[in-house]
């Protein structure tokens, strides 16, 4: 209980300590309870006195404004161009997301209440007038939609231009001056008559980012495992019969990683890829190429919702087929002295991991790929007491089918000890063939294949 009371009073006086600083500063009344005034949108809003007190006086503002911007009502027309992407691209927005986006740039006009400041909290409280927010929200409108067609404009005539690129590019531009006003008609009175710039900028960036094909030059190439392709695969991107230049692809190997797996198309509207050596178990695998939409949309504007758009928009795919044939091998396996049935074994695990490596051993009538030669020999070492050693050298070799070493590897000096020489030089050939078993012949093999 002793320990208590100091606590006690140690609170009491802190919330005395409290209650005198709020007699000194109160609280105005729009803290405790929100008022109403006529005509006017109104925002309240605080932050935790944090950090810095431009961020925290910066974090209230934002909430005064988010919380005026969510008492304007908002209505998605079902003609608009915000039902359509929604519908058709799949791409949608809450409300409250876009005005969380837009509202410092859509509520300018907003009057500064007041603010107050407590020990650990600040609050900010702005206004604005239905009417004026209605002026300039149209004012706002017409701005958007005179750069959205001037944007529309541009992007038919680079697309009557072959320039698809550039077309999306202005499609996507005019998107994002419209953003704010996607949810409610855009119609716009132009010489030829009216019409919804936002829907028809929309059907432009589909029909000029569907217009962009592309195909595979290389259809089907054949090589043997263990090689590269004599060729690098090729695409071509054309846009109207015509080759474009700077299309963002994805490419994707099946076989494996490929140290650059997005490239543009260069002056012929061609993009290669090299998978380089083929090294791939099995007798089949693709070279796929996908025009990349969301590269596009990123080299045009910075909002995601409006790339996303374009992203939503199936892209143009093609490949190539990679037949991959099994290279044929032969083993030598040779050795000094007499061994009986170390070499028989040894060829044996080479039989082996030529299997496991997806190789074909050669033939009466099949011309070797490739040689593995693996020469290896014993000599007595030294003797103490009644025990001897004995000590075995191997060298292994890749050979291709010129004779030239590709991979080469040795295994020095491994000693065998026994009471008699043929025990040692057993001891040594088994150590060798476990070493050759689970590191040598894989560390060598590998590289390769």
């Amino acid at each position: 209980m002793r320990y208590l009371l100091p606590l006690l009073f140690l609170f009491l006086l802190g919330c005395a300590a409290s209650k005198k600083a709020e007699d000194v500063n109160p609280a105005p009344g729009w803290v405790k309870n929100r008022p109403v005034v006529e005509g006017h949108y109104i925002g309240i809003g605080s932050a935790r006195k944090v950090g810095m007190k431009h961020e925290y006086v910066a974090e209230a503002r934002r909430n005064a404004l988010q919380d005026m911007a969510s008492q304007i009502s908002s209505r998605v027309s079902a003609t608009s161009v915000l039902h359509t992407i929604e519908d058709a691209y799949g791409v949608s927005e809450s409300f409250s997301e876009r005005i969380e986006i837009e509202s410092d740039s859509y509520l300018e006009g907003f009057e500064p209440v007041g603010y107050y400041e407590s020990a650990d909290q600040f609050w900010v409280y702005y206004r604005i007038s239905q009417e004026e927010y209605t002026r300039n929200e149209n004012r706002r409108k017409e701005e958007a939609l005179q750069s959205a067609l001037s944007k529309y404009r541009s992007a038919s005539r680079e697309a009557e231009s072959h320039r698809p690129l550039e077309a999306i590019a202005f499609c996507l531009q005019g998107m994002e001056d419209l953003k704010g006003f996607l949810a409610e008609d855009l119609e716009v009175q132009t010489e030829q008559g009216s019409m919804d710039v936002g829907r028809d900028l929309l059907a432009l960036m589909d029909e000029v980012a569907s217009g962009l094909s592309l195909s595979a030059m290389t259809g089907q190439v054949e090589v043997k495992r263990g090689s590269s392709l004599p060729d690098p695969i090729a695409f071509r991107i054309t846009y109207k019969a015509q080759p474009v230049s700077g299309v963002p692809v994805n490419l994707e190997y099946s076989g494996g990683y490929l140290k650059s797996s997005m490239k543009r198309t260069d002056k012929k509207g061609r993009v290669t890829v090299q998978p380089g050596r083929i090294t791939s178990g099995k007798s089949l695998e693709r070279m796929e190429a996908v025009i990349d939409h969301e590269s596009i949309g990123a080299g045009a504007v910075s909002d995601l919702f409006i790339r996303s758009i374009l992203k939503n928009i199936p892209s143009d795919k093609a490949y190539s087929n990679i037949d991959i044939l099994s290279p044929v091998i032969a083993l030598q396996v040779s050795s000094e002295g007499e061994m009986p049935g170390y070499d028989t074994k040894v060829l044996e695990l080479c039989r082996r991991k030529a299997e496991q490596y997806h190789l074909t051993l050669s033939g009466s009538r099949q011309t070797p790929d490739y040689a593995l030669h693996i020469s290896y020999r014993l000599r007595q070492g030294e003797t103490a007491g009644s025990l001897t050693a004995a000590y075995l050298t191997s060298e292994l070799q890749l050979t291709d089918q010129h004779n030239h070493a590709i991979a080469r590897a040795e295994i020095r000096e491994v000693k065998g000890v026994g009471r008699t020489t043929p025990e040692a030089k057993e001891k040594a050939f088994q150590t060798f063939f476990t070493r050759l078993t689970r590191r040598s012949l894989d560390q060598l093999l590998n590289k390769h294949f």
